[in-house]
């Protein structure tokens, strides 16, 4: 073998190297300047009633859900398939609900966002049914409200860009055959407004991992915009068992909205200012909440009623407290134990299906080329 091949690698890895401790640099020099500005920060936000201290007592939620999603794509040689799944789970586990999709999909350049599509209308649907069944549970969904209408929006946009009349298909499938999928799940999303309710209920609130948020830091540390967010403010300033005061969702600078070939994209349209104006109950709050400094700082979202509910806020940081009392738990048990049990289900049906495929006794020559791998692994 040629020494110079050898060259590319060893340099690349040298430049990433470099690159790395370049920017581990600049990072400690950042952090420098935040530490400086944590206590004049501190003080000026207690001063204006915006740090509070959790109330601590026996009161939390008498039941509760958590709901998270798992999905995954496989692309090969003759065509692609999407396994995805939701998992609801209570403390009584008779309650616990899951619902699943495995579909095959063309080639296309959308391919992921049909997979994470089909995965967010299974979530949707399984938290708005939690909550019908039960009227005082509170369900806790790993994400946003906000990020599920710009997903099911990129679903739809996706499928109009790529595949221009597949969604006709699809219905027509699903309606022939009640367990043919993508069709059974597409339709039953479809059947009814599932998004606007989701939106709007009370008793789903969510834990946000992504945070794009700069409202805090217009405000506070206008020069940090463009390398940190609002959670890096709250992470500064936040001591154990305190939260910021909720912060109602800003206006966006674009309005929410699916594209028209989801049945109920007007409703969406009309219910868009109930999510950030004042007056409305259904404006959205977030909440940046450090329960231990070990856990660091959530986001939680929910609904003005709920915020303002008597004893919303109270039970919610007890819920919060008690679901991280272990130190290695980064986030509360409910959302560990529900994301286990989806990517786990994800996980072993992908295996399950290429193995059968395997082992099947006709056309095996086909089912050979079909669980090949597109790329070489």
């Amino acid at each position: 073998m040629d020494e110079n091949s050898i060259v590319l690698p060893d340099t690349l890895v040298a430049q990433l190297i470099d690159n790395a401790a370049t920017l581990n640099d600049y990072l400690q020099k950042e952090f420098e300047v935040i530490v400086k500005l944590r206590e004049p920060l501190r003080k000026q936000l207690i001063d204006e009633g915006r740090i509070m201290k959790a109330i601590k007592s026996d009161k939390t939620f008498d039941e509760t859900f958590s709901i998270d999603g798992g999905e995954n794509v496989e692309v090969d040689r003759a065509n692609a398939y999407s396994v995805s799944c939701a998992v609801c789970v209570g403390k009584d586990y008779s309650t616990n609900e899951q619902s699943s999709c495995l579909a095959l999909l063309p080639h296309v350049e959308c391919l992921k966002t049909l997979s994470s599509g089909l995965m967010m209308m299974q979530e949707i649907m399984i938290t708005v049914e939690a909550c019908e069944r039960n009227s005082n549970a509170v369900c806790f969904i790993d994400g946003s409200k906000i990020s599920m209408i710009i997903r099911i929006n990129q679903f739809y946009t996706g499928i109009l860009r790529d595949l221009p009349g597949q969604l006709d298909y699809w219905r027509k499938d699903g309606t022939e055959s009640l367990n043919k999928e993508p069709g059974k799940t597409l339709l039953k999303f479809e059947s009814r407004d599932w998004l606007s309710e989701y939106l709007l209920h009370p008793r789903i609130v969510g834990n946000l991992k992504l945070v794009t948020s700069v409202t805090l830091l217009e405000k506070y540390a206008p020069q940090w915009i463009g390398k940190f967010d609002d959670k890096t403010l709250a992470a500064l300033i936040l001591d154990e068992n305190e939260y910021l005061s909720p912060i109602p969702l800003p206006i966006p600078g674009e309005p929410f909205h699916v594209r028209g070939t989801y049945p109920y994209s007007q409703k969406i349209d009309s219910i868009e200012k109930q999510l950030y104006t004042d007056e409305s109950n259904h404006q959205i709050f977030h909440i940046y909440y450090r329960p231990r400094i070990s856990q660091g700082v959530f986001k939680i979202e929910a609904n003005k009623r709920f915020v303002q509910s008597e004893t919303g806020m109270e039970r919610l940081f007890n819920w919060w407290q008690y679901e991280t009392c272990a130190p290695d738990l980064l986030e509360p048990y409910s959302f560990v134990l529900v994301d286990r049990f989806a990517k786990e289900g994800v996980r072993v049906a992908t295996m399950a299906l290429q193995e059968i495929t395997r082992r099947s006794p006709t056309d095996s020559e086909w089912a050979w080329y079909l669980t090949q791998p597109y790329r070489t692994k």
